[in-house]
């Protein structure tokens, strides 16, 4: 069985956020979704997010109900997702060039074995969160 991870904000849910995680849901048998805490939210962002984390958790665990769907680390660098299960593949979109080093880093130093794979933008002019402020 292949498993995936993603991680993301998944606020103010939109197409690109469902096109991201279809398609990383046909490249795996199960697909685990770490979303990231509010207070994550506000350190990379710069602003707390529209929505609660339970209601963005809801929103991903509603629109692929077999997924797992889990909160974010409260310390930077637990990568508990990767200590629960066996994780074959990494999914990133293709904004998230530094979430792409700091997993290639991680599966260096920890002689973990899984892939990463960033996947291409889905209209990103008219679906990206930054422009439902």
């Amino acid at each position: 069985m292949k498993r995936a991870v993603v991680f993301g904000t998944f606020d103010r849910f939109h197409p690109g956020h469902e096109w991201f995680l279809s398609q990383a849901s046909t490249l795996c048998d199960h697909l685990i979704v770490t979303v990231a805490l509010d207070e994550d939210v506000q350190r990379r962002k710069g602003h707390r997010p529209h929505s609660m984390l339970s209601e963005r958790i809801g929103r991903v665990q509603h629109f692929l109900p077999h997924a797992t769907v889990n909160k974010g680390d409260k310390q930077e660098g637990e990568w508990s997702a990767f200590l629960q299960e066996p994780i074959d593949l990494c999914i990133v979109g293709y904004d998230q060039t530094t979430l792409r080093g700091a997993l290639e880093t991680l599966r260096m130093h920890r002689a973990l074995s899984f892939d990463i794979i960033q996947l291409d933008s889905y209209f990103p002019e008219r679906y990206k969160t930054s422009l439902y402020v």
